[in-house]
C-alpha cells in the first residue's frame, strides 16, 4: 500500500490518485474511460499497481508510474463490482461480478 496516497474512482469514468501531503488536488488521473469504475485498490506488495473492476465487465492492473493497463482478466460475463487482491500471496487477485461468480486468479505482473 501507500501510505500517504489513495486512490477513487467514480461515476464521471476516471480513476484519481491522491496523495495527503497535496491539498491542492489529485496527483494523477486515468480515464475518462467508456464505462464507470465500480472498484479500486493498490497492491499490498507495491505501491506502483492499482487494481480496478468495472462496467466493461473485467478488472484490470495498472502501472500507476506510466498509466498503462499491464493486465486484464475479462473472464466474466457481467459487470464486475468486487475486487481485492490476497495479503499473503504476491499478485494473487480475487474478483465478484454480477454473474454470480467469483474468481480467484495469479497476474504475473507483481511476483
Amino acid at each position: 500500500y501507500a501510505p500517504e496516497q489513495f486512490v477513487t474512482s467514480s461515476v464521471d469514468r476516471t480513476i484519481k490518485i491522491w496523495d495527503i501531503r497535496n491539498p491542492r488536488g489529485q496527483v494523477a488521473m486515468f480515464g475518462p474511460f467508456e464505462f464507470s469504475v465500480r472498484r479500486v485498490k493498490f497492491s499490498p506488495f507495491s505501491p506502483n499497481y492499482i487494481a480496478t473492476a468495472g462496467y466493461d465487465m473485467s478488472a484490470s492492473v495498472w502501472d500507476v508510474r506510466t498509466g498503462a493497463v499491464v493486465f486484464v482478466h475479462d473472464a466474466h460475463r457481467e459487470f464486475v463490482f468486487g475486487v481485492d487482491w490476497s495479503l499473503f500471496h504476491p499478485g494473487t487477485m480475487a474478483t465478484c461480478s454480477w454473474d454470480e461468480q467469483v474468481h480467484l486468479f495469479k497476474t504475473p505482473v507483481i511476483k
